[in-house]
């Protein structure tokens, strides 16, 4: 399944090539998908071996990947999504190598940015002698990647390997990432307001105030540090607390007009983000 309104990644681009076999209402569309079907659309245009090798090695068969793809690469921009699916399938296969050889600053950056991470993994380079593009661009791209126990294993060796600055963290780029993985593995609890996670628990504290939001009981903060603590939570990626908070703040105030704007803007986009999220097991009564 697949919600239309949602950003096509490339990882997904093969499945505008096939027709749906059923829908869900106007947003939802699903597809039955079998390398009979992918061969069969492979040659409809000049990206379309690029899409097949693609959803080789999504499937686990690089080296079938490879096959696909080999002779020279096309030139322009096939080219360079050519390069970057057999990149892709070295990777898969283990051949980190071959997947360095083919890299080019002008090439994704997020894929370059992991091959030098493979590489830098397998020298057991310190981090402190880690490029710093690469020290402030790894993190993100694991989590893209859904390489949470990865990130989160680098992350705490990162902030062992760095002196504390004065905010009381050593790498900010390594804090963020436990905390987005925190964040976003967080349920909602019954009552919102009196019994949320503690999301900076285990975590080196920081003396920023907008995180310190974080750790602390909503019914002990004022409405607005409740909004933001809201808005905090939605950008580290956890749309189901921070709705199931806002709901409770909106009982609290029901006049709250930020915090309706931010309430209807969740909802709207829950119906619109492919899966979705169960609605948060609130109790919704009145204090």
């Amino acid at each position: 399944m697949h919600d239309l309104n949602a950003d096509w990644s490339a990882p997904l681009r093969w499945l505008r090539r096939l027709p749906f076999a059923s829908s869900i209402g106007h947003t939802i569309r699903i597809y039955q998908v079998d390398e009979a079907a992918m061969r069969a659309v492979a040659n409809a245009d000049s990206t379309g071996s690029v899409d097949l090798a693609a959803w080789l090695t999504a499937q686990g068969r690089p080296g079938a990947a490879l096959e696909v793809l080999a002779g020279p690469p096309p030139s322009g921009a096939v080219g360079m999504a050519w390069t970057q699916a057999r990149m892709e399938a070295f990777l898969a296969l283990g051949r980190i190598d071959d997947a360095v050889a083919l890299a080019s600053p002008a090439g994704n950056h997020d894929l370059v940015t992991f091959i030098e991470h493979l590489r830098l993994e397998s020298r057991g380079l310190p981090w402190s002698q880690r490029p710093d593009w690469y020290r402030h661009a790894i993190f993100d791209v694991l989590l893209k990647r859904e390489l949470t126990v990865e990130c989160e294993a680098l992350a705490w060796r990162a902030l062992g390997q760095t002196a504390t600055r004065e905010d009381g963290v050593g790498d900010m780029d390594a804090w963020l990432a436990l905390l987005r993985l925190r964040v976003q593995r967080a349920r909602p609890s019954a009552d919102p307001r009196r019994h949320p996670p503690d999301l900076l628990a285990g975590l080196p504290r920081i003396k920023t105030y907008s995180f310190t939001l974080l750790s602390a009981r909503p019914i002990d903060l004022s409405v607005a540090d409740r909004a933001a603590r809201c808005s905090l939570l939605t950008k580290l990626g956890n749309d189901s607390l921070a709705l199931a908070e806002l709901g409770t703040l909106l009982i609290d105030d029901p006049s709250n007009q930020g915090a309706a704007w931010q309430y209807g803007t969740l909802v709207v986009k829950r119906k619109y983000t492919p899966g979705g999220y169960e609605w948060p097991d609130v109790v919704w009564r009145i204090r």
